[in-house]
């Protein structure tokens, strides 16, 4: 790097670099380095004047910067600056000679032979200085040959009207033949400070690892050749070079482990259910395998290799259908997030003889989405009582409606769930509960004792509303049942017939102390709808009466159904809001009949599904 002498040094070398071809031009000619003059006399002195103008930062080295400091202060390196030096060279003489033209050619000629500045001719500048009556003795001290980059000059192009804005700048002063030179880069930094090295290496280690790059030759669903990949699949990676010393497989943006048994260098078995519930959104979808290296001591994980990535499509599949006059709510798997185009396509099956089957497109009147969102109203402090400032989300899987239960068959009952992808394991409800609540109390106890893993060991159970919402153990996995054997207890539970669904979770509320304001105010926006002011009455003192008023108010604040059926339970010490779920479609100019639902999510379609007859079967509305 170069101190303060460094510019001053730059425009020094530079007189010195042009001189011996100005004399060999013009035995007498000069460089001076003031500002432009007016030539004086009939006959002007042969010389060229040197004159800085103007100064800008690098591009190169503008953000060159490496940390000026360590972790415990020291100084690591000194602060720098890139600069570009931008000069004019003015050229006078005898006009009737043609001395300035003369000057010219050879400065260019010059510049274009030895485009840089040296350092050796820096060094003899500098040598030269330090004699007193040296005209450039001011530099001593100059260390600019030190420079890691070494000075370049170029010519720059100015166009006539840059030139005469340039020369309109130097008043009063006539024009001369001139052009414009850039000296780049000089490298500026303070005096201050002393850099203090770095610690020595105690020991080093050398790794000769050879190039393994995993190569992904398709994905595909495992259950059958050419069958659509849902959320419930087993995906196979196939490719070469598939497995490393440490295999792990990107998708959707999330790295997952495979477990070591299903890891082949051909290929990767994959279960989507073992993903977070939020990890994958229906659509196009990337994939990558990603090798990593045991390195150090003791060993650590470091990236190694990456194949290119796959793309795959996450079809969306229709998990259930609520008719309700002419709204129809549909869940699907996974959840239709916020921003995703959904629609649904309904195919009229076994029209009247002689008509022709009627379809219909329709786009969605409104949708929960994955997303929800509190605010604060006027400065009221519900907000932050309730513990809504920053919920986070839970998932898990809801219940059909469940208005008209009657208990169930059989006593115990059984059926088989699959929770984070663990299972399907039996579970055994005891008990023979005659309502909801005794429901939701024997299924939690049935999924705690079916298996010992977190996601059964810690799963809870709420009742929303007339709903049962199951959360896998932490509050982020996928779940999904279906009957043991003939026993109708997931049926009689809702537990086929609904889907995933998330709820938003407040803070630990152990110490609450009621909603001081009545009325309280808060704002909440599901999905893609603007956040509504939700009013909490009668400043709730008790949890309980707190989750009632927020869902009271909720079910107040607008009309969609994301809010009209939302509910609030608690889970411990904290709240647990679940908007009204499933993407919401209005069927009042669909004909009545009987239709095949398929829903489309960015394009991705759920699949179609032929019995043994060739005829297609799943999901049926009935107008």
């Amino acid at each position: 790097m170069s101190n303060n002498l460094a510019i001053a040094t730059v425009t020094a070398g530079f007189a010195e670099l042009l001189l011996p071809a100005l004399r060999r031009a013009v035995t007498d000619a000069r460089v001076t380095t003031r500002r432009p003059d007016a030539p004086t006399g009939l006959t002007p002195e042969a010389r060229v004047n040197l004159y800085l103008y103007n100064v800008v930062p690098n591009a190169a080295w503008r953000n060159a910067d490496l940390p000026l400091r360590r972790a415990d202060g020291g100084l690591a390196q000194r602060a720098q600056a890139g600069l570009d030096l931008h000069y004019l060279l003015t050229f006078y003489g005898d006009e009737a000679q043609l001395q300035p033209q003369r000057l010219l050619a050879a400065a260019v000629a010059a510049l274009e032979l030895r485009p840089l500045l040296s350092r050796d001719l820096i060094r003899t500048l500098l040598r030269n200085a330090q004699d007193p009556t040296d005209a450039y003795h001011f530099l001593v001290g100059s260390n600019l040959a030190d420079q890691v980059e070494t000075v370049r000059f170029a010519p720059l192009s100015l166009n006539l009207e840059e030139l005469s804005k340039l020369w309109s700048v130097f008043f009063q002063t006539t024009y001369s033949l001139s052009m414009a030179y850039q000296a780049s880069v000089v490298l500026v930094e303070p005096d201050e400070g002393t850099p203090q090295p770095a610690l020595p290496v105690r020991d080093y280690t050398v790794y000769a690892v050879p190039f393994s790059r995993a190569l992904i030759a398709e994905v595909v669903a495992a259950e059958a050749a050419g069958r659509p990949i849902v959320r419930t699949s087993r995906l196979l990676i196939r490719g070469t070079q598939l497995r490393g010393d440490i295999t792990r497989v990107s998708i959707g943006g999330i790295e997952v482990i495979p477990r070591p048994e299903d890891v082949t260098d051909r290929q990767i078995a994959l279960a989507l259910p073992t993903l977070r519930a939020d990890a994958l959104r229906a659509g196009v979808q990337g994939l990558q395998v990603l090798h990593y290296l045991a390195l150090g001591a003791p060993p650590a994980e470091h990236r190694g290799f990456a194949s290119d990535t796959a793309a795959f499509v996450l079809h969306p599949t229709i998990a259930g259908l609520e008719l309700s006059g002419t709204d129809l709510t549909v869940l699907t798997d996974p959840v239709a997030g916020t921003g995703q185009r959904t629609v649904l396509l309904l195919n009229e099956l076994n029209p009247a003889a002689g008509a022709r089957p009627r379809s219909y497109s329709l786009n969605p009147s409104s949708a929960a989405g994955d997303s929800i969102v509190f605010a604060q109203a006027d400065g009221d402090p519900a907000l932050a009582e309730l513990g809504l400032t920053g919920p986070t989300l839970a998932w898990g899987a809801l219940s059909a409606p469940l208005a008209g239960f009657a208990g169930l068959t059989n006593s115990p009952a059984h059926l088989s769930a699959t929770l984070a992808g663990e299972g399907p394991h039996d579970v055994t409800i005891a008990g023979a509960p005659a309502d909801l609540d005794a429901a939701r109390a024997a299924l939690e106890a049935g999924l705690r004792a079916a298996h010992a893993s977190a996601a059964f060991a810690d799963a809870r159970v709420l009742r929303l509303g007339d709903r049962l919402f199951v959360l896998p153990g932490g509050l982020a996995s996928t779940a999904s049942f279906d009957a043991a054997g003939s026993d109708p207890a997931a049926d009689e539970l809702g537990l086929r017939s609904g889907g995933p669904a998330w709820a938003a979770l407040s803070a630990d509320l152990s110490g609450f102390a009621g909603v001081s304001r009545d009325p309280a105010r808060l704002r909440a926006g599901v999905g893609a709808d603007d956040p509504r002011e939700v009013v909490v009455q009668g400043a709730p003192a008790t949890l309980d009466a707190a989750r009632a008023a927020l869902e009271a108010g909720l079910r107040a604040a607008h009309d969609t159904p994301a809010f009209t059926r939302a509910c609030v339970a608690r889970l411990d010490n904290r709240l647990l809001v679940a908007p009204g779920p499933g993407v919401h479609f209005a069927l009042g100019d669909v004909a009545a009949g009987d239709y095949l639902a398929r829903v489309q999510i960015d394009g991705a379609e759920s699949p179609l599904i032929a019995d043994d007859a060739g005829r297609y079967v799943g999901p049926r509305v009935t107008r």
